[in-house]
Formats: C-alpha cells, sequence, structure tokens
C-alpha cells in the first residue's frame, strides 16, 4: 500500500498592513497649523519684504549697525558742540562783568538753529564829566 501524504494547505499570508486613517481632528489641526503658517510668511513679506528666517536676522543685525553709527555720529557732535560751548561760556562771563544787560536768543533759519547773544550797556543819566 502506497501511501499518499497530502501538502497541507499553504498557511494564508497576511495583507499588508495599511496605515490607519488619520484622525480628522489631527488632520484639521496640522491644517490651521499651516494656513497660521503662510500667514505669517506673508505678514512678513508685506511689512519687511523678506520671510526667511535669515533675511530677517540680517535686517535686524543692520537696523543694530546702523542704530550704533549714529549714535556714534550723535556723540561725536555733541563732543563738539562742548568744545566750542566751552569757549564762548567763557566770554560771556567775561563780558557779563562790563555790560548790565544782556540777551541770548535762539533763531531758526532753514533749520538751522543759531545762537544769538548781545550785551547792552545802560547808558547813565545825568551830567557827563
Amino acid at each position: 500500500m502506497s501511501r499518499t501524504t497530502a501538502n497541507p494547505s499553504p498557511r494564508p499570508r497576511a495583507a499588508p498592513r495599511t496605515p490607519p486613517a488619520p484622525n480628522a481632528a489631527a488632520f484639521a489641526s496640522c491644517h490651521a497649523q499651516l494656513e497660521a503658517l503662510y500667514a505669517e510668511r506673508q505678514q512678513l513679506i508685506t511689512a519687511l519684504g523678506v520671510a526667511d528666517a535669515q533675511g530677517v536676522i540680517e535686517m535686524v543685525h543692520n537696523l543694530e549697525a546702523q542704530l550704533a553709527d549714529l549714535y556714534a555720529a550723535r556723540s561725536d557732535k555733541s563732543a563738539v558742540v562742548s568744545e566750542l560751548l566751552g569757549p564762548i561760556q567763557q566770554l560771556a562771563e567775561s563780558l557779563d562783568r562790563f555790560y548790565t544787560r544782556k540777551s541770548v536768543t535762539i533763531d531758526l533759519d532753514a533749520h538751522t538753529p543759531t545762537l544769538k547773544a548781545s550785551w547792552h550797556e545802560r547808558r547813565a543819566t545825568g551830567t557827563p564829566r
């Protein structure tokens, strides 16, 4: 007697796993975040002309450099003004002894300030000697 053995039936292969369907709330959240990101980039482009981080950083560094230059120039002008005012103040103090009245005015001519000082001698009344 011959014995035949039947091949056992092969096991069924598992179907490939498909990723679960995205959660509707997670999808809506990602979509809202993406829209907010695009809105922020558009706002940067409109306001500054750049939207990438490197462009904004460069712009801030340039503004900082310009501000430092402005403060340096202002400081230099203040030093020059102080140097000029010192001798003028000494001259004014020496003239104060000789005159009884003085006036100081500041005139603006084409947006340029001009300091004017004048000393006046009070005339004595009575007979001259």
